[in-house]
């Protein structure tokens, strides 16, 4: 029962450990969706374009989100591979962390982080579910069990704070980073629109302008809010610098086709990012190679509508693809949420049922479990649903377990009552055992006994010690009291007569047509057998043999089952065992391993019947009736050995 009670506990802690580990369960918000291209005409510049150049106009790109910054400064196709952490143990975990830490880099090291933080939850619970297994395999008492102190988990904790404190100041660093760049790209578009106005050499101010342009395309990051508005800003400065310079045709038709070149190649990749399987990184590749468009200066003129077309056809294709991607996603949330939703009412459905005994409860507890299994099973919910949903779960397994504790509670408290009222029959037993009023003490005992049995269970550890100090005074008893009648038995010879005619008798008896009236007779015959005192010891074994052989003989013959003949032949054996100095210790030690023998078969019925538990709705029907039958076949062995139990105790108040 101690066990039970730890097993309890550690139920109720399955939740607890889930939700500590953010492995499943525990409350956390959904990916944030991603900002999606925007599918719109490209947009008309109001300045006016020269007979040599035009200022082309660049797709619109949604801005980008602080908080997805980290995530578009990954390329998707140049990222190092992480180490499989599923094959380290806790304490390399911790050296990985440590050295992701320490050579922390923006974006790539929360990847590396959150994976190990994963893992090594993943690990750290495991180790303590096969700890807590191996402490009550090995006969733990459920409510002593502590689940160990991890060292290893307190560093580990220590270094992810660290690792925030690094990215929050990371992220920090960044965002004045940007703000400086937004300055200085500020700067490079005046210096460009001064330009117009230098006095230098055409070739100066022209090696100057592209100078400019590389500065431009070196600064990556700027305020997301700003984009817009400097990148108009910029591009307005081109188309002014463009119409001024009036650079000679074949550099400005040379310069138009490097544009078209790099945006051609950037259509080509964009399309290629059409068939990816994963549509998340395509998104995210695709805002990179939308930011690098805007960096390319303008096309020749013929070819600037068709151009753009093409990247915004590539660009719809993705966002579509994209968009279906969320829409799973939600959709898969949102039939999560349903699911759990439907297993919360299960385990609110079993709380309602009514348990009154330790098996039933056991049973329930593994309902439960099983509810919690499936919940585990189950994905990710809707972010604004995680946290009530999840609360609801644990409170209703909560509920159930603190009701399981209270009744073992009970059931501990009743097992100590029981365990008072048997010592004080062992104490009475060993108060008259040394009595030598042969016939009224052993009235006594057996009335103790019939009390004793009667008496409910008692706690475990004491159960083995009791058991044996109640027999030991009983069989000290009764080994006197035989002790004693082997001394004064009398006419034995006239016995050794009396049990040689019933023999024959037995031998000689014809069955009646009725197997029920045979079957009455022969025990008539048993009971006679039973009535006659000893015999001469040298004639003892002779005699008992004759006489199994012959009753045995009689029910052979007779039509009955199996458990009938058994029973028969057990009487046969008890009649046996009066007869010996040893009767109470052979009679008992009958009883005892037939008890053995009904532990073993119940166990084995219980654990079939968990067995078809867990078979599935398509499961074999052959393989389904193969265990209903062994179940059937047990149950009637259980009930022919509680048959012979029940004989036995009759021979024993006899």
């Amino acid at each position: 029962m101690e066990e039970k009670s730890n097993m309890m506990n550690s139920e109720k802690e399955i939740l607890a450990n889930d939700q500590k580990s953010e492995n499943v369960e525990s409350p956390k918000a959904e990916l944030e969706p991603e900002t999606i291209v925007s599918e719109v005409e490209e947009p008309k510049e109001e300045v006016q374009e020269t007979e040599h150049v035009e200022a082309e106009s660049e797709a619109k790109v949604e801005e980008v989100s602080p908080e997805k910054e980290e995530k578009l400064t990954e390329k998707v196709e140049k990222e190092e591979a992480l180490p499989d952490f599923n094959k380290l143990s806790l304490e390399e975990l911790v050296s990985e962390t440590n050295k992701v830490v320490n050579s922390y880099e923006f974006g790539k090291s929360k990847k590396a982080i959150d994976i190990i933080k994963n893992t090594f939850y993943a690990k750290l619970n495991k180790e303590r579910e096969e700890h807590r297994e191996k402490f009550l395999a090995d006969e733990g008492k459920a409510e002593d069990y502590l689940a160990p102190v991890s060292a290893v988990e307190d560093t580990f904790k220590e270094l992810l704070k660290v690792f925030k404190n690094k990215r929050a100041k990371a992220v920090e660093e960044l965002d004045k980073l940007k703000e400086q760049n937004y300055k200085i790209k500020l700067e490079i578009v005046d210096e460009i629109s001064g330009l117009i106005n230098s006095t230098e050499h055409f070739n100066n101010v022209y090696q100057n302008f592209k100078q400019l342009q590389v500065k431009w395309k070196e600064i990556k990051q700027i305020p997301s809010t700003k984009n817009r508005e400097l990148n108009s800003k910029y591009q307005f400065a081109l188309n002014q610098f463009y119409d001024y310079l009036n650079i000679n045709k074949e550099l400005r038709e040379l310069d138009l086709k490097k544009n078209q070149t790099q945006k051609e190649n950037f259509c080509e990749k964009a399309e290629a990012l059409i068939d990816s399987k994963n549509a998340k990184s395509a998104f995210i590749e695709l805002q990179d190679l939308h930011q690098r468009w805007k960096d390319v200066g303008p096309v020749i003129e013929e070819h600037k509508e068709a151009l753009w077309e093409r990247f915004k056809e590539a660009t719809k294709a993705i966002n579509d693809k994209f968009q279906d991607y969320q829409n799973r996603q939600k959709e898969e949330r949102d039939n999560n949420l349903v699911k759990k939703t439907g297993i919360c009412e299960q385990v609110e459905a079993t709380i309602k049922e009514t348990f009154n005994s330790p098996k039933e409860w056991e049973e329930g507890s593994a309902k439960i479990i099983d509810f919690q299994k499936d919940w585990k099973k189950t994905g990710m919910v809707p972010a604004k649903d995680n946290e009530s949903i999840y609360k609801r779960f644990k409170e209703a397994c909560d509920q159930f377990f603190t009701a399981k504790n209270d009744f073992f509670k009970e059931i501990k408290s009743q097992q100590r009552e029981n365990l008072e009222l048997k010592i004080a029959l062992i104490n009475k037993v060993e108060s008259i055992k040394e009595s030598e009023d042969w016939d009224k003490t052993k009235n006594e005992i057996i009335q103790i006994q019939k009390q004793w049995k009667q008496i409910g269970p008692i706690p475990r550890k004491k159960s083995d010690a009791i058991w044996k100090r109640f027999r030991a005074a009983c069989d000290d008893f009764f080994n006197k009291k035989e002790a004693h009648y082997v001394e004064i038995h009398g006419n034995e010879n006239e016995n050794l007569e009396k049990k040689q005619e019933l023999i024959k008798l037995i031998e000689a008896y014809k069955h009646k047509e009725d197997v029920k009236e045979s079957i009455q007779d022969l025990k008539v015959f048993q009971d006679q057998w039973k009535d006659i005192g000893f015999v001469p010891i040298k004639n003892k074994n002779e005699i008992q043999e004759l006489y199994r052989t012959a009753i045995n003989n009689q029910f052979d013959a007779l039509n009955i089952d199996a458990s009938e003949r058994d029973l028969a032949r057990l009487r046969v054996k008890l009649d046996q065992h009066i007869e010996s100095p040893n009767a109470q210790k052979l009679i008992f030690g009958e009883r005892n391993k037939l008890v053995g023998r009904i532990k073993q078969v119940e166990s084995d019925i219980q654990q079939l019947e968990n067995n078809i538990g867990f078979f599935s709705a398509g499961t074999a029907k052959g393989l389904l009736k193969e265990y209903e039958n062994k179940i059937e076949v047990n149950k009637k062995n259980l009930e022919a050995l509680k048959s012979k139990v029940r004989l036995i105790d009759k021979y024993i108040a006899d």
